[in-house]
């Protein structure tokens, strides 16, 4: 990496001035996580046969469940399951699984829940896996997450028809903000795209390692220039599974900022329709561009007609994208390099960590610990079950 990183330059300082920032774990976790993500897969790789066997019985329904950051990995791999499991993928938060479970699936619904989760402790998780396995017998569980000391695993790992997927020790952020974690779900879950065929699977995940360790080499001084100009607001803008980007990336820049900087993520099309009045002199646009050309013909619409009537001060866009009009209109732009586009979720999450993570620190705040009044802590608390 550039001995010159400003993201690097956090990671190699002392541990008492970590200590002191508040650094200690947060620029490590982004910095590290794209190396991590080989490791995962090969570990996911290992349990081949027997995911498969299970997938083989139980495809007809997929259903995905996390709560926040957990969830957005959720979305992101229904968008890419869908073109892979002839079955049906459905999504629900376990926030609404503890509400509503007995609104969300038919009585006898048949195949296999996959719960996502960090910690393992939050009482809607273990809760989720506990109501699903009551209500539902005939569903297969699933339950990938970063801590193999969670009481998730603890509760359900010697339970009939349940497989618990701890990930390796390395993914269990310990900053408040879910970066590495967030991340290596996604490499963990995004392996039933290619069940048939694991060693695509593993040289993709290889592809996106290389493609992610040159965003952050290459744009952290960037992600620092923006954090230091303290924005208002920040708009994120993507279409179809890259919406789903903008709104995890949204939620890393509230949570690392305590929401010093108000936030909204939308798709290219919908922000017209109202949500454009958030955009002011002082808001930073992120668009992340999808590769599809198709696609890109509505995104650069709206692209062109934000330049027109000058809205926003500062417009950055995230691209593999060789269209040189987008430089013509954005004030920077981010190249994500080549990739498998399935695999597009993390990738795109790197410089909005990184930007999240400089925000944090121009605010004077703390990246792992940024809430100030302890508003949000790392493991959700206060939520009783009923």
């Amino acid at each position: 990496m550039n001995r010159k990183s400003p993201l690097l330059t956090l990671v190699q300082e002392s541990t008492s001035i970590k200590r002191k920032r508040g650094t200690l774990y947060t620029p490590e976790e982004i910095l590290n996580q794209c190396c991590i993500w080989n490791n995962t897969a090969e570990y996911i790789v290992s349990k081949h046969s027997y995911l498969r066997n299970i997938l083989n019985k139980k495809s007809n329904n997929i259903i995905l469940t996390g709560t926040g950051s957990s969830y957005y990995v959720c979305k992101a791999l229904e968008w890419t399951l869908r073109n892979h499991i002839n079955g049906k993928v459905i999504t629900a938060p376990a926030t609404d699984i503890v509400t509503h479970s007995n609104h969300l699936f038919p009585s006898d619904i048949d195949g296999l829940m996959v719960h996502f989760s960090r910690s393992g402790n939050t009482p809607e998780s273990v809760h989720t896996v506990n109501v699903m396995r009551r209500d539902y017998p005939r569903l297969f569980h699933i339950v990938v997450t970063c801590n193999q000391n969670s009481a998730i695993v603890k509760q359900f790992s010697k339970k009939h028809n349940v497989l618990i997927l701890p990930l390796s020790k390395q993914t269990c952020d310990m900053g408040l903000a879910m970066t590495t974690s967030v991340s290596n779900m996604f490499i963990a879950g995004a392996f039933f795209n290619f069940i048939n065929n694991p060693g695509r699977y593993i040289s993709s995940v290889h592809q996106l390692s290389q493609a992610g360790i040159k965003i952050l080499d290459k744009y952290a001084g960037l992600a620092k220039q923006l954090g230091l100009k303290k924005f208002r607001r920040v708009i994120l803008l993507g279409t179809g599974r890259l919406h789903t980007t903008a709104m995890e990336g949204a939620l890393k820049i509230t949570e690392l900022t305590d929401g010093e900087i108000a936030t909204m993520a939308e798709t290219f099309l919908g922000v017209r329709h109202g949500p454009i009045t958030f955009v002011d002199e002082r808001t930073l646009v992120i668009y992340l561009i999808s590769p599809d050309s198709k696609v890109q013909n509505y995104e650069m619409d709206l692209i062109r007609q934000l330049h027109k009537k000058g809205l926003g001060m500062c417009r950055v866009a995230l691209t593999s994208s060789s269209n040189k009009a987008i430089s013509r209109y954005a004030d920077y732009v981010v190249n994500l390099g080549s990739y498998n586009y399935e695999m597009a979720f993390p990738i795109y999450l790197l410089f909005l960590q990184m930007y999240g993570l400089f925000s944090s620190l121009a605010h004077g705040l703390k990246p792992d610990n940024p809430s100030r009044r302890n508003v949000i802590t790392r493991v959700v608390k206060g939520v009783k079950i009923y």
